[in-house]
């Protein structure tokens, strides 16, 4: 489905599904859960229909006012990715201000991106001949940063989609993003920072690890609607800026500090179709990472599987044990880690979300005062540090890796070699060896047993 859109970078937005189910558009999601995402304003759709659209909703355009086509294009491939990302138990939308004062950002940030304003307007007309439907943004009691404006791909939009898309293509802003980004410390607009020895260092260290992932070709096997079923004879290949990183770091520049692409967007089954040079690929994780760190960084042993230390949970309580820990990791609060919790999906009541709440501060009564600190800006920082050490590594030894968050994709040729990378960075960072696990690939359990990679002493 739509082979020119890439997918977002989406997360869940418990705020606002919150306020739909409390309002009156509990319909539109209904029992799925809300993943919202920003424009890439770096994107836009062109060709002739943008210009027909365009036409039906300008007029003709001076040349000074063919910007327009750009914003246009811009909003429009935006909500094709919304489109792209809505699935069977999910629904997607857009967040978009519409605040004048919101694209106000440092020079630093402008460069290869269209206005926000500029897209908001063209948003705007696309609500004007029902392609988008638009829940307007509030501030209010619990909420109290304010929901920005949510905008919702609607059916003539995607008919328009389906009917056009053999006769677009896809345009990016040919001058270069900044590559290590700094956000304001509640999260919501870039700010500009004093250029030093160390920040000229980390972007140097992007940029090459950018371009030792380049080099090799990537591709991967396209997926039906429902994510589960793959096209016949579909495959894509990942162009040169999907593969390019960028680090987002949070209020100063040892917190946050992740590592950012949009092939980290590509759905679970795609993933595990990835080739690089038409290699098949194997992806390795740090199991339940954020606790685990919780635990090394107070000098104590940790669970195996800190999700399920007793190991009698079942996929599903697994499941929630780790939304649970997100809550109370990143919450400020136990009741706002249960209401968050609570709020991730219709089918779970206050009441369980409260259970499953208090059973993880439980289980893990030994880190019990790193809860409710909103520890995630020094856990990212962490992990942030892993990739870079592993990314670095692999650049050394001429290994293709792309990182996402926790994990590492590689090809099997090389699988032993980035487990040890992966390995020896936490090791550096933590002084504690990880838990590791493997996607879903090929075992090669049997390989690392005959080159003696596998402790005896903790499981990996």
């Amino acid at each position: 489905m739509y082979p020119l859109v890439r997918s977002p970078f989406t997360q869940p937005n418990p705020q606002w599904q919150a306020a739909l189910r409390n309002g009156s558009f509990d319909p539109l999601i209904g029992s799925m859960t809300l993943n919202t995402f920003s424009a890439d304003r770096s994107l836009w759709f062109i060709g002739q229909p943008i210009e027909e659209l365009s036409l039906q909703l300008h007029g003709e355009l001076s040349n000074r006012g063919k910007v327009k086509l750009k914003n246009l294009g811009c909003a429009l491939y935006a909500i094709a990715q919304a489109a792209l990302a809505s699935k069977s138990n999910q629904v997607c939308g857009l967040t978009h201000s519409e605040d004048n004062n919101a694209g106000a950002v440092d020079a630093r940030y402008k460069a290869g991106l269209l206005p926000t304003v500029g897209v908001r307007n063209e948003l705007k007309e696309l609500e004007s001949v029902g392609f988008v439907t638009r829940m307007k943004g509030m501030r209010g009691k619990g909420y109290d940063k304010g929901l920005v404006t949510l905008w919702f791909p609607s059916e003539p939009f995607v008919d328009w989609l389906t009917t056009h898309e053999q006769d677009l293509s896809v345009e990016r802003h040919k001058t270069p993003q900044e590559l290590l980004q700094l956000k304001a410390s509640n999260g919501e607009k870039l700010e500009d920072y004093t250029e030093t020895e160390a920040t000229q260092i980390l972007r140097e260290q992007v940029e090459m690890t950018n371009e030792a992932r380049q080099k090799f070709e990537w591709s991967y096997c396209l997926v039906e609607d429902d994510g589960l079923q793959f096209m016949e004879n579909e495959s894509r290949k990942l162009q040169p800026d999907e593969l390019k990183c960028r680090r987002i770091f949070s209020g100063d520049f040892e917190s946050g500090g992740r590592f950012y692409c949009p092939a980290q967007n590509l759905r679970k089954a795609e993933r595990s179709t990835l080739e690089v040079d038409g290699n098949p690929t194997i992806e390795i994780d740090y199991k339940s990472l954020h606790p685990r760190m919780l635990y090394h960084m107070n000098n104590l042993s940790s669970p195996s599987d800190c999700y399920d230390p007793h190991g009698n949970k079942t996929v599903e309580e697994r499941q929630l044990a780790k939304k649970a820990a997100m809550m109370v990791m990143n919450s400020k609060s136990r009741q706002s880690a249960i209401q968050a919790l609570a709020n991730t999906g219709k089918s779970i009541s206050y009441e369980d979300a409260k259970a499953t709440v208090l059973s993880f501060e439980s289980d893990h009564s030994e880190i019990k005062q790193e809860f409710y600190s909103a520890a995630w800006k020094r856990l990212q920082y962490l992990d942030s540090q892993l990739v870079a050490l592993v990314l670095s590594r692999c650049m050394e030894s001429d290994i293709p890796v792309l990182p996402v968050h926790d994990s590492f994709i590689t090809t099997t040729k090389f699988a032993v070699d980035v487990r040890a990378f992966v390995l020896q960075a936490y090791r550096d960072v933590l002084e504690f060896d990880p838990v590791l696990d493997y996607g879903e690939q090929p075992d090669l359990s049997w390989l690392e047993e005959d080159l003696g990679l596998l402790s005896t002493s903790t499981p990996l």
